[in-house]
């Protein structure tokens, strides 16, 4: 959820520092399709094509999960980037005590903040000793919470965090085994290619994890190891595969060829990534998490299915010299890429403001109940603005006083060249 363009001069030459406006602007109409999955859930108007009763908005409204997956995308692209590069041209690969200070400082102290938050303001009654209160802070929350209607109050959405610290945490060696590897081919064309058998090894591991999570035999902790991180690397794979194409085009300065069919029509993408959005929607297979070998295989359908979403959606906007209007125009825009700044924040905080809604926790003398308890006790479009506005005032707070000022410290771990 938290990586920015900063330093990585995609579509601009490698030496560029500024933010790509596009990638800002998606981040933005991401977090708040996030946001508005979790609200028109809240509000009970975010069904499932087999629940009966649904009506066309909230089949879309449920569709709405794919919002998630650009952010894990991202940041295997972002992050794999100069590892790839090295691996291709033979360079030294980023160096790892530098990276890690500058990806903790990224997402650490916002997180912290809003914990803190949390846990003062809606579960302080919950606080039954040290372990309760380090839990959040050492992004171990969920790996050690098995019962969903256990969690955290206001915490709900961060398993995210802890899976990105994963990612990070693991990237140093998965770049070192990739440069390893490549280096075995003579040439950049070769070392490419080489590339793309560990990426493969870790897409399938990820499928492998979510099979044993959603196995019918798992049915009663599927809640619990669906959320290890393992079970997300299938997405950043997606979009370190991205990172590979982008580095050898820097690399050689000859395009792949899928670089050329996006560079003649970057819009069909966007029209591919609507299309994967609808055949997302049906759900023949069973509902995810029921216990069967068919919602076995509609949870392996899904995850398939917003990995190409979120690909599709972010290829045209890495290809060096693509422009399109239409995505200038929706991305580009300042209040869209206002919110993209604000991402992070937005996604942090939108579940405490649901909470806030109900008047739900310590704060308002009462004991903190799980956010499932509320769900159509409120109106759509009245929760999403309270929600969105309380969001987007939080997280720029939060951005200006903790999360720019913390960046500030990056220098403080060696240089990371």
């Amino acid at each position: 959820m938290a990586v920015t363009e900063r330093s990585v001069g995609i579509a601009g030459g490698a030496q560029k520092t500024k933010r790509v406006p596009t990638l800002e602007g998606l981040r933005g109409l991401a977090a708040v399709g996030v946001l508005a999955y979790h609200v028109a859930y809240e509000a009970n108007v975010s069904h499932s094509m087999a629940e009966p009763g649904h009506d066309l908005w909230s089949v879309l409204a449920n569709g709405l999960e794919v919002c998630l997956s650009p952010f894990f995308v991202l940041s295997g692209l972002l992050l794999f980037r100069p590892f790839a590069r090295a691996a291709i041209s033979g360079t030294r690969r980023p160096a790892t005590l530098p990276f890690l200070w500058k990806r903790a400082l990224r997402i650490v102290p916002g997180y912290w903040a809003m914990v803190l938050a949390v846990l003062l303001l809606i579960d302080f009654d919950n606080i039954d000793g040290p372990w309760y209160v380090l839990k959040p802070f050492l992004m171990v929350h969920f790996v050690l919470t098995r019962n969903p209607m256990d969690w955290i109050a206001g915490l709900e959405p961060t398993w995210t965090v802890p899976t990105e610290l994963v990612f990070y945490l693991s990237l140093p060696l998965i770049g070192w085994l990739v440069q390893k590897w490549a280096s075995r081919a003579a040439d950049p064309s070769r070392r490419a290619r080489r590339i793309a058998l560990p990426l493969a090894l870790v897409a399938l591991a990820s499928l492998g994890w979510t099979t044993f999570a959603y196995l019918p035999a798992m049915k009663a902790d599927v809640f619990y190891y669906s959320f290890f991180p393992f079970g997300s690397f299938s997405f950043f794979a997606g979009g370190m595969a991205l990172a590979a194409l982008l580095a050898y085009a820097e690399t050689t300065s000859e395009p792949p060829a899928l670089f050329r069919m996006v560079a003649a029509r970057p819009n069909l993408c966007w029209l591919g990534a609507g299309v994967v959005f609808l055949l997302n929607i049906p759900k023949p297979f069973g509902i995810p998490g029921t216990g069967t070998y068919g919602a076995l295989a509609q949870e392996l359908t899904v995850q398939v299915l917003t990995i190409l979403f979120a690909m599709l959606v972010v290829l045209p906007l890495t290809v060096p010299g693509v422009s399109s209007r239409l995505m200038d125009g929706v991305l580009g825009n300042p209040p869209v890429r206002f919110l993209g700044r604000m991402s992070y924040g937005i996604y942090l905080w939108h579940l405490p403001m649901i909470h806030a809604w109900f008047k739900n926790g310590s704060i308002f003398d009462n004991h903190a109940m799980p956010v499932g308890a509320f769900v159509g006790k409120v109106g759509f479009w009245e929760l999403l603005v309270f929600v969105l506005a309380g969001s987007v005032l939080f997280a720029t707070v939060s951005h200006y006083l903790i999360e720019r000022p913390a960046e500030k410290l990056r220098d403080l771990v060696g240089s990371g060249k």
